[in-house]
């Protein structure tokens, strides 16, 4: 897999853990990790998408199930619309 650029949000999440990890080494990093790997993930799958061909509708309801299938936040997240 070809290297993906981490995006300035990237940046800021893992510099955050370092400095986390660094000043208080018995913190829970659990939630900080959790936005990192999402962070990670979204820059790649804008990757993808930018070099891509369009994903037909039959494509894009398979991606869909695939998200919607991991395990649902403990918490309702804070960015959806109610």
């Amino acid at each position: 897999m070809a290297h993906v650029p981490a995006s300035a949000q990237t940046r800021r999440l893992s510099a955050r853990l370092g400095l986390t990890h660094r000043h208080h080494p018995g913190a829970d990093t659990t939630d900080l990790r959790r936005e990192l790997n999402f962070a990670r993930a979204t820059d790649w799958a804008q990757s993808v998408a930018a070099e891509a061909p369009s994903l037909t509708p039959t494509q894009r309801a398979r991606l869909a199930v695939i998200l919607l299938a991991a395990d649902p936040p403990s918490e309702p997240d804070h960015e959806q619309a109610s």
